[in-house]
């Protein structure tokens, strides 16, 4: 069985920028692998731990998403890919989910896979891109998952929670599952997977492997950003602190309540 991971590079946070067109400044910032995704890999690569499967990671971005394909490789995944063009600047989540789903089907052969991802990224926080590439692939979904494990050949039991109930869904293969940050340790990075990694070099993909020309990432998106706005929360009650010494002064906290 094959699993593909799909990664995005996020910006760290003291070095989130936008341009004039609200896309997000990539060059000459300090990049981190989305934390949700780093969730996703990990369950991959447990699955992987107890099975005869191999873990395949995919990004769409620059062609310095080379370094977290080798993050990857770092971590215990066997093979990496890349979609990298120009042409996909600007590309929004709907976009981004459409040719994630065209290069996974070119990594596939048959119907003995999943796909995990994270739940969401940190810097655009749509949630979309899951469920959009399951729509693609017309295959089912689910989201927020915890950890996984694999039930039988056939199906995969995946657990959720809230704050209020915990799941277990199972779902049939292939399908799409989203991760959410969880209890799980995320694994160190062996000394041997280290050096595999420094030697390894992604499969990349471009938009004319997909038989794609003329694109304009920017342009086909469906949804642009109209404006960018910090916002910042102001205390706008005032604090006042109250000594209860017995249940007559009880009285005197419902009057602060609901002042």
């Amino acid at each position: 069985m094959k699993i593909i991971v799909c990664l995005k590079q996020v910006p760290e946070e003291e070095d989130i920028r936008f341009d004039s067109k609200g896309n997000l400044i990539r060059e000459n910032i300090k990049l981190a692998t989305n934390i949700y995704d780093e969730y996703a890999l990990e369950n991959a690569l447990l699955i992987k731990d107890k099975t005869q499967s191999e873990v395949i990671t995919l990004t769409m971005g620059p062609p310095q998403s080379e370094e977290l394909i080798k993050y990857s490789i770092s971590k215990g995944a066997d093979n990496g890919f890349i979609i990298t063009d120009p042409n996909l600047k600007g590309s929004d989540a709907f976009i981004t989910s459409k040719i994630l789903s065209l290069g996974i089907k070119k990594i596939i052969s048959d119907d003995d896979f999943i796909v995990f991802c994270g739940l969401k990224s940190s810097d655009g926080e749509t949630s979309v891109v899951p469920s959009e590439i399951a729509s693609n692939l017309q295959i089912p979904s689910l989201t927020s998952a915890k950890t996984v494990e694999i039930n039988n050949n056939d199906s995969i039991i995946v657990k959720k929670e809230n704050s209020s109930e915990k799941m277990e869904i199972e779902i049939k293969k292939p399908c799409v599952i989203s991760f959410d940050v969880s209890a799980i340790l995320l694994r160190i990075i062996s000394i041997k997977n280290r050096l595999k990694s420094k030697n390894f070099k992604p499969v990349i993909f471009s938009l004319r492997d997909f038989d794609i020309e003329n694109f304009d990432g920017l342009k086909e998106s469906p949804t642009e950003v109209i404006d960018l706005k910090e916002l910042k929360t102001e205390q706008t009650r005032n604090t006042k602190t109250l000594n209860i010494n017995d249940e007559n002064e009880l009285s005197e906290i419902k009057k602060v309540i609901y002042e």
